[in-house]
């Protein structure tokens, strides 16, 4: 049976859970056609070993291996990790990566988070105050890094009559939203990239060789821009996760930088995004009300995440 081609993006994130500085969303983009033959290599290599999750590979107490990984050798955790992260710069995949300045975005107002969270708001030309279609998600930056992430994948397929589908993993209070949003880049993209976007599904990672390589690389793109390998605070005990580390992010730096499509999304670039948006809209969107949300009673929109 003919495989039909269509491309497919397979996303995680990760962040800097101690100082909550970056949160990152990133993943592969590739053909139907390699993710089946990287899948079969993963499942190759994985085979009889624990389900693979990189916070749990990497992680240490007192410079020792903990959970599934604790009885493994240096040299077996080496041989591993590099066996893997040859699946993922090897194949023909595009590395997508979006990570966002978490307390910038949280300096922001209201308003402002809400609309780089794709919410939209309408009304202007009428007597009454505006009013925000739907919610946004003020307080949670990983919907901008999801938002701008899917636009990533859009411009990277060089093939206009292929779709693109998405792949997330499966997590309950990203869900919801997270359709509403999808709903909302299609609508605001241009019709070029608008006819490019597929569907969108969340979906268990054990069950998705290519949500495991998503892990392993929004791990990676975290690791990299903390610059984990260098910082004096973490000392001679954590030597045995630096290297790790530093063997699977040498393997993955055989990406070429033309199948790299990133982006830091700072002040600066806020400031960016907000500044194309009118003067008389941006100096209301703190009054506007919420559609449906009465005066003074705060109800929790069905859709929303804020």
């Amino acid at each position: 049976m003919a495989i039909i081609q269509a491309l497919e993006a397979y996303c995680d994130e990760s962040a800097d859970s101690h100082h909550q500085r970056i949160c990152i969303v990133a993943g592969l983009l590739g053909s139907t056609r390699a993710w089946r033959s990287a899948e079969r290599e993963w499942e190759r290599i994985t085979r009889g070993k624990p389900l693979f999750h990189a916070k749990d590979f990497f992680a240490r107490v007192r410079g020792r291996r903990v959970g599934v990984y604790k009885d493994w050798s240096d040299a077996d955790a080496h041989k591993y990790i590099t066996l893997l992260a040859n699946v993922v710069a090897l194949n023909d995949f595009r590395l997508l990566s979006v990570s966002v300045d978490v307390q910038a975005f949280n300096a922001l107002d209201l308003g402002a988070r809400r609309f780089l969270t794709t919410a939209t708001i309408t009304g202007f030309d009428n007597p009454a105050p505006p009013v925000w279609r739907s919610t946004g998600a003020p307080s949670r930056p990983y919907f901008l890094a999801m938002s701008e992430c899917i636009a990533l994948a859009l411009k990277a397929n060089s093939k206009p009559e292929w779709k693109v589908h998405f792949w997330f993993d499966r997590l309950k209070e990203n869900e919801g939203y997270a359709l509403e949003l999808f709903r909302g880049v299609q609508q605001s993209a241009p019709e070029r990239l608008r006819k490019m976007a597929g569907g969108i599904v969340y979906q268990d990672k054990a069950l998705y060789p290519g949500l495991q390589m998503a892990d392993l690389v929004a791990y990676m793109r975290c690791a990299i821009e903390q610059d984990n390998w260098n910082r004096p605070r973490q000392g001679p005990r954590f030597r045995v996760a630096v290297a790790d580390i530093k063997t699977a992010h040498d393997a993955i730096r055989k990406i070429s930088a033309s199948r790299i499509h990133a982006i830091e999304i700072k002040k600066e670039y806020m400031d960016w995004r907000l500044g194309n948006v009118p003067l008389e809209i941006r100096s209301q969107w703190n009054k506007a009300k919420l559609k449906g949300r009465k005066t003074g009673k705060r109800r929790r929109s069905s859709s929303g995440a804020d």
